[in-house]
């Protein structure tokens, strides 16, 4: 296992060369990476130039160098965080630029690494925010951070945990989605070991829908993520 795994990383480090696609682009100079640093990504700004780069190691990536450089090659702030990014094949894009934030979805950890969301200021390289689990949804004003696993048979299902950060007062709310059980048809919890399969949940643009099955069948609870505090769901027969 320790051996296909080397081989793993060392297909992705090659993978990963600058010659692959992540050459610097105008305006950014290679001069801004760090020795032993694989470039991952380059973005000029109206600033100064955005480095994103993942320290090399032949069995696993652990440390991400950000550094934001000013006219000139002078360096206005860096942050060395945990972890590495992808690009993950579920959630699609791993990184991006919003006004005044870079946000990133994070792998920390290799073989048993935990998912983590995350954003900067673009002028500080302060943390904005620090969440569990990749970004579930993100538009112009919001990004929604799924903090709640699909489906666990040693945990409630009662309660779905979101944080939803707010671009216009740059705040990190955490809201608790609580799925009511329905009148006569027993307690949802109850089914979570020999239903599995039914239970998950998803976000659009309006709704957290939360699927779960009871005694009389299977549901889906309909919240309003955007309230808060949240709101009593609509409950919808499937």
């Amino acid at each position: 296992m320790h051996i296909l795994l080397k081989a793993g990383m060392a297909l992705l480090l090659s993978s990963l060369a600058p010659a692959e696609g992540f050459t610097a682009k105008a305006g950014c100079s290679l001069e801004t990476v760090p020795k032993r640093h694989l470039l991952m990504v380059t973005q000029p700004l109206s600033s100064g130039c955005l480095t994103i780069t993942e320290l090399r190691n032949s069995e696993f990536f652990k440390k991400l160098r950000v550094t934001l450089t000013g006219p000139g090659g002078r360096r206005l702030w860096g942050k060395t965080l945990d972890g590495n990014i992808g690009p993950w094949p579920v959630q699609g894009t791993d990184w991006g630029l919003e006004p005044g934030v870079l946000w990133l979805d994070v792998m920390e950890g290799w073989e048993f690494g935990t998912h983590v969301s995350l954003g900067l200021n673009l002028r500080t390289g302060e943390r904005l925010w620090y969440a569990d689990s990749f970004t579930a949804f993100r538009d112009e004003r919001s990004v929604v951070i799924n903090s709640s696993p699909q489906h666990s048979a040693h945990s409630t299902l009662k309660d779905i945990t979101l944080s939803v950060y707010d671009w216009a007062s740059q705040t990190l709310s955490r809201r608790v989605y609580t799925i009511p059980d329905r009148p006569g048809c027993g307690d949802t919890d109850e089914f979570v070991r020999e239903d599995a399969a039914y239970i998950q949940h998803w976000i659009d643009v309006r709704f957290l829908y939360a699927q779960r099955k009871d005694a009389c069948g299977i549901f889906v609870a309909r919240f309003e993520w955007r309230l808060n505090p949240p709101a009593a769901p609509t409950i919808l027969p499937r």
